[in-house]
Parts: C-alpha cells; sequence; structure tokens
C-alpha cells in the first residue's frame, strides 16, 4: 500500500478518518508524506480545529490504525438523485 500511496504525494486524496472528523465520510485531501506507520496530510479544514498558530494548510500525521479507507484515483462520483424523474409522457384520459 505504501509504495501505491507514494504515487499521490502532493496530489489529493479521498481519506476517511473517523477519530478526526468523528464520522466515515471521505475528505478530499492533499497527501503530503508517507511514513510507515501513517500518512501526513494537509488541508484548510484542518485549520478549524486549532493544531498550529501558522497560516496556511495545517499538516497533521494520521496513523494508518486511525484510518477507515484510502480511495485513490478517479473523480468523486456524481450525485445521484434521491428519486427518479417523473415521467413525462402525456397521460391518456379515459372516454366517457
Amino acid at each position: 500500500m505504501i509504495s501505491i500511496l507514494r504515487s499521490f504525494v502532493n496530489k489529493p486524496i479521498r481519506i476517511s478518518i473517523p477519530a478526526l472528523f468523528g464520522d466515515e465520510a471521505p475528505r478530499i485531501i492533499k497527501l503530503i508524506g508517507i511514513d510507515p506507520g501513517g500518512v501526513w496530510l494537509a488541508c484548510e479544514d484542518l485549520g478549524a480545529m486549532k493544531l498550529s498558530e501558522a497560516g496556511g494548510p495545517e499538516k497533521i500525521f494520521v496513523p494508518f490504525a486511525q484510518i477507515a479507507y484510502i480511495a485513490l484515483g478517479g473523480t468523486p462520483p456524481a450525485a445521484t438523485p434521491p428519486h427518479p424523474p417523473a415521467s413525462t409522457a402525456p397521460t391518456r384520459r379515459r372516454r366517457r
């Protein structure tokens, strides 16, 4: 897995970190480094957690044990409507 991740350094990845964000929803975060025990990430959203006083994107190390999953490559799937659109075909009226 580490060798695969190396090709994504300095690129955005989709990653789920329940311990950090409180849910399993993936976040798009820039991967800035890889260590044998985890990954280094940079993200503007981490600034809300007040990890540092410096400006710019926050940098944080996340152990692999805290990561639910990482989705690599491609673009996120487009949102699909919850219900199929109503038919636009004209309806027939019954004759009396």
